[in-house]
């Protein structure tokens, strides 16, 4: 093998198409002190004619010149053991190519437990607020209590009194839960345009995010609801529903 002659014309050909060392180590991923030892005859500083080879394949592909008609010329100068138990020269990575490899590994598993942290906290959060359907705690939410200070009533309205019919407009998601007499009616997140309506003598409403919906009592919108941005607890009966009305 003589490699003083194959460093010399590879040089050559590098000078004379004006391209320095440094681009073509950016095109191959190989470091310049391993194509200077190619170009110098120090091959001894590169492990194995496995790497010699691909090395000499990779820096010609960069500087264009065609790899088979080379080695073809060359074949005279390029004698390499009979190696059976040697890796096929197109299954070959470069150990620099490969260390990216590793950090970007490395990396993308950092950023997916950073995410997958973030994601658990913000569940927690969302858990804690009531936003979650079936993971509101009351004891530990503050939801501010509207409703003209009138709360849940110790006795039920007589007969003769009208029961008031409450009707929701959806404008977007919004997590809800209905009380009616001291009992829960029901629990859910509605979405966007959906609609809910129901009628009795005393309800709680707990609304996850007011500004979401549109609340009607008995046809007449309780409007000051849409500007409030915190989750709210909502008491309605006979007693405050002018007063609701009104606020």
């Amino acid at each position: 093998m003589n490699m003083t002659e194959i460093g010399e014309i590879l040089k050559n050909e590098r000078n004379n198409k004006n391209i320095s060392l440094k681009q073509v180590s950016r095109k191959t991923n190989i470091n310049t002190r391993f194509l200077k030892a190619l170009e110098d005859g120090d091959w001894h500083l590169i492990r194995g004619d496995f790497y010699i080879k691909n090395y000499i394949k990779n820096y010609l592909e960069a500087i264009a010149v065609d790899v088979d008609e080379f080695f073809e010329i060359n074949k005279n100068r390029l004698i390499f053991p009979n190696n059976e138990n040697e890796e096929p020269a197109n299954s070959f990575v470069p150990k620099l190519r490969y260390a990216r490899f590793k950090r970007k590994k490395k990396t993308i598993i950092v950023l997916l437990f950073v995410i997958l942290a973030a994601a658990a906290a913000a569940f927690l959060d969302f858990k804690k607020a009531g936003f979650i359907p079936g993971f509101l705690d009351f004891s530990k939410v503050n939801f501010p209590a509207t409703g003209i200070g009138i709360g849940p009533l110790n006795k039920p309205f007589s007969p003769d009194r009208s029961p008031v019919n409450v009707k929701i407009d959806f404008l977007d998601t919004c997590w809800t839960q209905v009380w009616r007499s001291k009992r829960q009616v029901f629990e859910k997140t509605f979405e966007k345009d959906e609609k809910f309506e129901i009628s009795g003598y005393e309800f709680v409403f707990f609304i996850g995010n007011p500004a979401a919906v549109r609340f009607f009592l008995n046809g007449e919108e309780v409007s000051y609801l849409k500007n409030l941005m915190k989750p709210q607890r909502i008491f309605i009966n006979p007693l405050n529903l002018e007063a609701m009305l009104k606020k």
